[in-house]
């Protein structure tokens, strides 16, 4: 006869322990996995910019005004943030439906991403290790044998956790420290319910080899579908592009649609004098089809100018902002490229009027 609970919830006999133990293990690794993505933007948005961005918005003008952030996402769909020179990202994006439909597309959208990931090839930090060795114990969600697994652990922060297996050969032996079980960490998902009733945001990190986007699968009903999202892809390349190799990118945020806002620093050579920087920037412009709308304007210390970037597929609006550091041997800057009619940030009357 099966050993019941005893009275207030506590366990009977060791194999009850164990399994309780597990649990609140996985638990607590999600809550750190967490807390590790929060700290780690914490840092970047430090240096997101030099000033207040609410002193800078009071100001009124949109020569000192930084990126109106909050909007992106505010349609609904996927929002990449990329960290700096970082082999990884992370993607928010929001969810209406019942905790079960929510827990499903966490699972369904793991997988994907996990599909999509390549095994890392970078040795399994001490992390990782003790996420595989909690994840040992455990039923998958969904997998193939010997290829890959997706798992699902209900909480307060919903965690699902995708693991690749390397595949010996003679030409790719497996990565380094993953001969004893060969699994590694692909891709992770996290869900928190969000303020409204039935609404939930869904993170998830993936390295950079796997950015492209793939259409999620539309197996679950209400899901709003999604397309691959080519427009970002190609609007990253045009990004890259349009930022010298001098630059060091600190953060980059990518909507939808291919709008992004990036924050970068650049050290001065020599004489440190910045028009030769502002010189690369038009040069890129020009070199990417652009036409400036707006040339260097200086207020408060900021140097700002606007450009009209024409592909053969899009038209962005590539808008830069430069603040010499005092010792003037460096500059701090952020750079948008929003996709007209993007209505993520207002154009200005010059925009309209040319």
């Amino acid at each position: 006869m099966q050993q019941q609970p005893a009275a207030g919830g506590r366990p009977r006999d060791f194999g009850e322990l164990a399994k309780r133990l597990r649990g609140r293990t996985l638990d607590l690794l999600a809550i750190g996995l967490v807390g590790a993505i929060i700290v780690g933007i914490g840092r970047q948005a430090v240096q997101w910019w030099a000033v207040d961005p609410m002193t800078a918005s009071s100001q009124g003008s949109a020569g000192s005004t930084v990126p109106l952030l909050p909007l992106f996402g505010s349609d609904g769909q996927p929002v990449t943030i990329e960290f700096g020179r970082r082999q990884a990202r992370l993607t928010r994006r929001t969810f209406q439906g019942s905790r079960e439909s929510a827990l499903e597309q966490l699972a369904v959208l793991c997988l994907e991403r996990t599909l999509a990931a390549p095994v890392p090839r970078h040795p399994p930090d001490q992390a990782e290790r003790a996420l595989l060795a909690a994840l040992a114990h455990r039923q998958p969600w969904d997998s193939k044998p010997g290829q890959w697994q997706v798992f699902l652990t209900e909480g307060p922060v919903s965690l699902a956790v995708g693991l690749r297996r390397a595949k010996e050969t003679a030409e790719a032996p497996p990565p380094p420290a993953s001969a004893s079980s060969g699994w590694r960490v692909a891709a992770n998902a996290f869900a928190f319910p969000a303020d409204r009733q039935q609404q939930w945001t869904i993170y998830e990190t993936a390295p950079l080899a796997a950015a492209v986007e793939r259409p999620l699968s539309s197996a679950l009903p209400g899901r709003p579908s999604e397309k691959p999202a080519t427009g970002a892809e190609s609007s990253a390349s045009l990004r890259n592009r349009l930022l010298p190799d001098s630059v060091i990118p600190l953060m980059s945020l990518t909507a939808g649609d291919g709008s992004s806002v990036t924050s970068f620093h650049v050290e001065l050579p020599g004489s440190g004098r910045m028009d030769q920087f502002q010189l690369q920037l038009e040069q890129a412009a020009t070199r990417a089809g652009g036409t400036q709308l707006d040339g260097w304007r200086t207020q408060d210390r900021t140097e700002r100018a606007v450009w009209r970037i024409s592909t053969a597929a899009e038209t962005y609006r590539w808008e830069v902002q430069l603040r010499p550091d005092p010792s003037g041997t460096s500059v701090s800057g952020w750079a948008s490229l929003l996709k007209a009619g993007s209505g993520a940030e207002p154009l200005l009357p010059e925009d309209s009027a040319r």
